[in-house]
């Protein structure tokens, strides 16, 4: 489960959950008339804490709801209310390496996600992600890949 800020390059800008955030993109995107991003991916080990992240999102911008879980805010302020979350800019559009460059900070983050999940919960996650393996790096790769088409 994640966390995710959504929205257009300058704003405003959405946070919500979501296991499969391509899709939530994709769906936000429908019915959008201007191109969205995802500017950052805060993951979490369970719904619970996915859920209590959000909350404390949503009151840290209170100040600047304009409706439901959208905010008018800097980039800088929302992705403060996830904690400090990495950037993880992924432009749909860009060169090859802007496109490189966001997908191995997307990667760098859930590879120090995996690294702090047991090893005996390990298997069950990389069989739920379609991993080569249950170890940090493929669970990383499988996630990322899920997130992101290359």
């Amino acid at each position: 489960m994640n966390v995710y800020l959504i929205g257009p390059r300058d704003g405003p800008y959405k946070v919500g959950v979501a296991d499969d955030i391509g899709s939530r993109l994709e769906g936000l995107q429908t019915g959008c008339f201007v191109e969205l991003f995802i500017h950052a991916v805060r993951p979490c080990l369970s719904r619970t804490e996915a859920l209590r992240l959000e909350r404390q999102a949503h009151a840290a911008l209170q100040g600047h709801s304009i409706r439901g879980e959208w905010f008018s805010c800097s980039l800088e302020q929302a992705v403060e209310s996830l904690g400090g979350a990495e950037h993880a800019t992924v432009p749909r559009q860009g060169t090859a390496d802007q496109r490189k460059d966001a997908r191995d900070r997307v990667y760098a983050q859930f590879l120090c996600m995996a690294r702090q999940i047991p090893p005996e919960s390990r298997p069950e996650l990389a069989d739920f992600l379609s991993a080569a393996s249950s170890s940090p790096e493929d669970i990383a790769e499988a996630r990322t890949s899920q997130l992101i088409a290359a």
